[in-house]
């Protein structure tokens, strides 16, 4: 029996738990940028086989879908796929904006007198950008610079979703089923898009889209592809995955204990646990994650809660955050290694730094009217 495809209304409510956990996703992002704070010890990546990345990535992929599947079904393809490369367009310009950006840092980074942990990291990399090769790279998204990564993978699968957005909406099974296959390929026969011998893209955008395609996926069909029910065994099995996954990452701290009670074998077989592709053991884990957070975590008031709604603000803004913290982080480091190169100095630079992003955040999103007081009253609105 074929899906039925729902019927989308013309203005459909956008969930605000959406921009809460993009916005958490960001904050961890930051947070797993930082080198040597503490903070980066509580983000998801310490408690299980997947992180933000994969948090990102599929609701980026759920946004979409809300936006520009209401969008084909109300106005036509053309008018969708046209808003789309708009919005690709977009994000190449800020991708090239903020490569010039980080060019300045880390030449500016050389000329300080004090330390930082992108110092060392950076010092090769205004001379390297001397090659034309390199910049040809960068441009054509064949390589990035650090801390970049996210954007050109954005790009590429916004580009994809340009083709199958009449798929996605009139065809889903189709779809789930091409993009499960190109990320089976992938794994099987090792296919990525050609990139600079030396500096390749570091997240695979042909393993990377099934798991973009599975947020669109869950945006319009959410009741056939992920499921609603409260059963025991579906509870018990994505608890079970969770665990497992909260066990392994934390004997990678202990080498000695994780050695001792995964054999030989197993390792083998399960290692490496690669983010690149992704691994299927992380998209298991994240899905086990997700239906998790939906059946634990539904809307309710705790989105009207002061931090809430700054994380909702930052979801919502996630290109503007995303760019401010790439651009800041490297120099966070500066007045902790001047202080001492303490813990304590490193959380106070990194709570100061996602503060930053949090006023930023607040106030691009009183000036565009965007997000109201209670979750309850929030509009859909295009991301």
């Amino acid at each position: 029996m074929g899906l039925v495809t729902p019927t989308l209304p013309t203005t459909k409510r956008r969930d605000p738990r959406v921009d809460f956990f993009r916005g958490l996703a960001l904050v961890f992002m930051f947070w797993d940028h930082l080198p040597d704070n503490p903070l980066g010890l509580i983000t998801i990546r310490n408690f299980g086989l997947s992180d933000a990345a994969e948090i990102f990535v599929f609701l980026a992929g759920y946004s979409a879908a809300m936006a520009w599947g209401n969008l084909l079904r109300q106005k036509g393809y053309w008018i969708a796929a046209r808003r789309i490369l708009k919005r690709a367009i977009t994000l190449y310009g800020t991708y090239l904006l903020l490569t010039g950006l980080l060019v300045a840092n880390a030449c500016a980074l050389q000329l300080l007198p004090q330390s930082s942990a992108y110092k060392g990291e950076w010092s090769q990399l205004p001379v390297w950008l001397n090659d034309t090769q390199a910049w040809w790279g960068i441009v054509t998204l064949q390589y990035c610079l650090p801390l970049l990564d996210p954007l050109p993978l954005y790009i590429v699968l916004l580009l994809g979703m340009a083709l199958t957005l009449p798929l996605l909406v009139y065809r889903p099974l189709v779809l789930g089923a091409l993009s499960a296959c190109l990320y089976a390929s992938t794994l099987l026969f090792e296919l990525s898009i050609p990139g600079t011998a030396a500096n390749p893209l570091f997240f695979n955008p042909l393993g990377w889209q099934f798991l973009f395609c599975l947020g669109g996926l869950c945006a319009l069909y959410s009741d056939c592809f992920l499921p609603s029910s409260h059963s025991s065994r579906t509870r018990t099995m994505a608890l079970l995955i969770l665990g497992t996954g909260f066990l392994l990452a934390w004997s990678w701290k202990f080498p000695e204990l994780h050695d001792a009670f995964v054999p030989q074998t197993l390792a083998t077989w399960l290692y490496p646990i690669d983010k690149s592709l992704p691994d299927p053991m992380r998209i298991l884990h994240f899905l086990a994650l997700a239906w998790f957070s939906i059946v634990v975590i539904p809307s309710g008031p705790w989105l009207d809660h002061t931090y809430s709604v700054c994380l909702r603000r930052m979801g919502r803004h996630s290109l503007f955050v995303f760019g401010t913290g790439v651009i800041v982080t490297p120099f966070l480091t500066i007045p902790a290694y001047a202080a001492g190169n303490s813990p304590v100095a490193h959380i106070v630079t990194g709570l100061a730094g996602t503060t930053l992003l949090a006023l930023l955040a607040s106030a691009t999103d009183r000036k565009a009217s965007v997000i109201p007081m209670h979750a309850s009253r929030t509009d859909a609105k295009t991301a």
